[in-house]
């Protein structure tokens, strides 16, 4: 469905979802949970607490307004076959009410990607260089895991089927964990240097053919973390915070082995250098052998 007004981050905003209502006896159903209670929580949990948008549903949060309205409605409790006869009959309402016009709509997204905007392009490269600053320097980087921010029915269902280890809390691994997490204010220093000594090394073993596979495993890390970075972008672009803390985990770990492949390279080409350079000197300073010839006669 497309909004009256386009606005970044309402992707079902409460005027559509009325004309949505509207048009589908199933996402009729909803109404009374995501414009109730369920809503308000998800309001208040979800894009109030990160968006500071506290009027509506925005960002993803409006998957998770509806799933939680799907289950209050009874369909999860009813087995897998009622859940995927309900999300059938759904989707038929609505796409038979886009295809007629009673519903104005925009091209079908993939996933829950939306479809691309004008706005999006303007705010890509922008939030990329964010993104990439927020990792590199380890914004709001902590030992431990921020608590899980959702509606209290929610986390009661979580904490009732979770299994947590809670050893790492103990002081004497928290103290580690908080010295490792100051140390890691310096990875942006040692990141800008590691980038400068691998393009340099990239560019001499064009020259001379060597060190190209390690070279290759560091490059290769570079584009598993540029991939990520440029996930999240188009996720904090089209629908919902995704520079974060914990978007970003799997990120910290590669920056480091990065930083470590590519200044250990170039320490390790030193030293084959210096090698090189030593024997060639104890070559040149070896006497010349002297090569005795027969002896002629007295």
């Amino acid at each position: 469905m497309k909004p009256r007004q386009e606005k970044p981050y309402y992707l079902l905003p409460r005027e559509a979802r009325e004309r949505a209502y509207a048009v589908s006896p199933a996402f009729r159903e909803l109404r009374p949970y995501i414009e109730g209670r369920l809503g308000e929580e998800w309001i208040r949990y979800g894009p109030c607490d990160a968006l500071r948008i506290c009027d509506d549903l925005a960002g993803s949060w409006v998957v998770w307004s509806v799933r939680d309205a799907v289950e209050m409605a009874g369909y999860y409790r009813a087995g897998a076959d009622a859940v995927a006869s309900y999300y059938r009959r759904l989707a038929s309402e609505l796409e038979e009410a886009c295809s007629t016009g009673r519903l104005e709509c925009t091209a079908a997204g993939r996933s829950i990607l939306p479809p691309w905007r004008a706005d999006y392009t303007a705010r890509f490269i922008p939030t990329l260089f964010r993104a990439g600053w927020f990792v590199a320097s380890f914004t709001g980087f902590t030992p431990g895991s921020d608590s899980s921010r959702a509606p209290p029915r929610t986390l009661a269902v979580y904490a009732s089927v979770r299994e947590f280890d809670e050893s790492w809390e103990t002081p004497p691994v928290r103290s580690i964990l908080s010295a490792l997490g100051t140390a890691y204010s310096a990875v942006p220093l040692a990141l800008l240097l590691a980038i400068g000594i691998y393009l340099l090394r990239c560019r001499i073993a064009l020259k001379i053919r060597r060190d190209v596979p390690v070279l290759v495993a560091t490059g290769s890390i570079a584009l598993a973390i540029l991939a990520r970075l440029v996930l999240l972008t188009l996720i904090d672009v089209t629908s919902s915070p995704g520079i974060s803390v914990l978007y970003a985990a799997p990120l910290y770990p590669l920056v480091l082995a990065f930083i470590v492949l590519a200044l250990g390279q170039a320490w390790w080409a030193r030293q084959s250098a210096h090698a090189d350079l030593q024997g060639a000197r104890d070559d040149h300073a070896r006497p010349p052998l002297l090569l005795a010839g027969p002896k002629g006669p007295p």
